[in-house]
């Protein structure tokens, strides 16, 4: 078949079908090889679609409920039939692929990302791990049915099971019936991945049902996300940018993102995206996303880097999944937004880059409209960076989070923030710095007392005034100012 038939259409006939022609027809000339054929195509399908960890391709995520239900049915064709269709290393792939299938799989029953009808995800997925050998009591199993259970009264009552460490450590380890690899040595198998072949990161705080979730396909110049916090979808769609030099429109149209760095551990979720842009007046856009897996909140940044100091617009856009009420606190900026239907899932938005209090010039805006959530900014200068903060806590109704710019230094001369930034945000008690080098300096730079030669530092203010990093980033040698 064409490059163009997708993936899903191309299992079913010439994977599935053909398996079930030469199953029923068997004896006749041809079934052989037919049957021989179809498990070769659904073998170089499921290695053709995943990466070396097993994750899928975007491509192939955006049919993930159509093409895994043909093959699950090819499964149960050739058990019926008493036939073996899976060789050791297919089943080990296949296995490997149901860990991700799993940790994409929200609290509502419904894979992220994809772009067709899923109704019956669920049923499939459990369906595909009966076909493994998974018992019921296998810990995979369970999860699911956790899952069934809670997605059918999913508008009226979050999921509130959570898992002890240890028991989300065997979880993970139990997952796929085999040893899965963990970040270090010590630590369970987080159910977060990023894929630079794929195309495609997915951020989850843990294997609970009702886990953090965020996910992003960057194969195109504006990725699709998908924002779930508490299994709850608030957005989905394209993460639409537009960026103007000078008043003049920058052209993203044929321009990629690439992931330079990704890391998850036992406190957070970290991945940078970096658009490079040729013949055009920006340089770079970097892109930063960090979840909390313990704190409910998620910070993204969009930092601009332009070749002379310029005015620089920007203005970026999430597509709103769930129905919001949108107030506005009367002495700050900060967007409070509160689900119609589930008064218990808020959201709060600090645009952190703008002043907290009304009374000084923001230099951008923070809306939203039912439709989406819209941020901009501009400024006159060499970079400029955005950066906003959603905070989910169940402490955030009494307690909204506070926000301040820190001032960055070098040798003892503060520095403009077209070079380097740093934001405070003050959330349920506990107190989180946010810095970036927008362009290297010669030294190492200081801000609240802390002195660092990293290009990106996010961390946590103790009582005793010490920085805990939770995200060192080092500088990259080749840029320059």
């Amino acid at each position: 078949m064409g490059d163009d038939v997708p993936v899903d259409v191309e299992m079913i006939f010439q994977g599935e079908l053909a398996l079930l022609i030469g199953l029923i027809f068997e004896g006749i000339k041809g079934s052989g090889e037919l049957r021989k054929q179809a498990s070769k195509q659904l073998a170089g399908s499921i290695e053709e679609g995943t990466d070396s960890d097993h994750s899928p391709h975007v491509t192939l995520l955006r049919r993930f409920p159509y093409w895994l239900g043909s093959l699950t049915r090819s499964l149960t064709f050739a058990r019926l039939f008493d036939f073996q269709i899976l060789d050791e290393k297919t089943r080990q792939n296949l296995l490997g692929l149901m860990k991700h299938a799993i940790s994409m799989t929200r609290a509502d029953g419904q894979v992220v990302l994809a772009q067709v009808p899923q109704s019956t995800w669920l049923s499939i997925v459990c369906q595909l791990g009966s076909e493994l050998g998974w018992e019921d009591n296998h810990p995979s199993m369970i999860l699911l049915k956790e899952m069934s259970r809670n997605h059918k009264t999913v508008v009226k009552q979050l999921p509130t099971t959570h898992h002890s460490k240890s028991q989300s450590s065997k979880l993970a380890t139990d997952l796929t019936g085999t040893n899965v690899k963990a970040s270090s040595a010590d630590s369970p198998s987080y159910p977060s991945t990023q894929t630079d072949w794929g195309k495609m990161a997915h951020l989850r705080t843990t294997w609970d049902s009702g886990a953090d979730l965020f996910s992003i396909a960057y194969e195109a110049n504006q990725p699709l996300i998908e924002f779930s916090p508490r299994g709850q979808v608030a957005f989905s769609g394209a993460w639409d940018i537009s960026i103007a030099y000078n008043n003049l429109p920058i052209r993203l149209e044929d321009e990629e993102w690439s992931c330079t760095c990704w890391y998850t551990d036992e406190e957070v979720d970290y991945l940078e995206l970096q658009m490079n842009l040729e013949g055009q007046p920006v340089q770079r856009i970097n892109r930063t996303i960090l979840l909390s897996r313990d704190q409910q909140f998620l910070y993204v940044c969009d930092a601009v880097q332009v070749e002379e100091s310029g005015l620089i617009s920007y203005q970026s856009r999430w597509q709103t999944k769930a129905t919001f009420e949108a107030t506005k606190e009367h002495s700050s900026r900060q967007l409070f937004l509160q689900h119609a239907d589930q008064k218990q899932q808020r959201l709060h938005v600090l645009p952190l880059a703008q002043p907290m209090s009304k009374g000084s010039s923001p230099h951008g805006t923070l809306a939203y409209d039912q439709q989406s959530l819209t941020w901009t900014a501009q400024k006159h200068q060499l970079a400029l960076c955005v950066p906003m903060l959603f905070d989910w806590h169940g402490s955030n109704a009494k307690n909204p989070g506070t926000w301040q710019t820190v001032t960055v230094a070098e040798e003892g001369k503060r520095l403009s923030e077209d070079v380097a930034v740093g934001y405070l945000a003050h959330l349920h008690k506990r107190v989180i710095v946010f810095f970036h080098s927008l362009w290297p300096g010669r030294f190492g730079r200081s801000f609240l007392g802390h002195h660092t030669h990293h290009e990106t530092v996010i961390g946590e203010f103790m009582k005793d005034g010490s920085l805990r990093p939770l995200v060192h980033i080092e500088t990259p040698e080749e840029s320059s100012l």
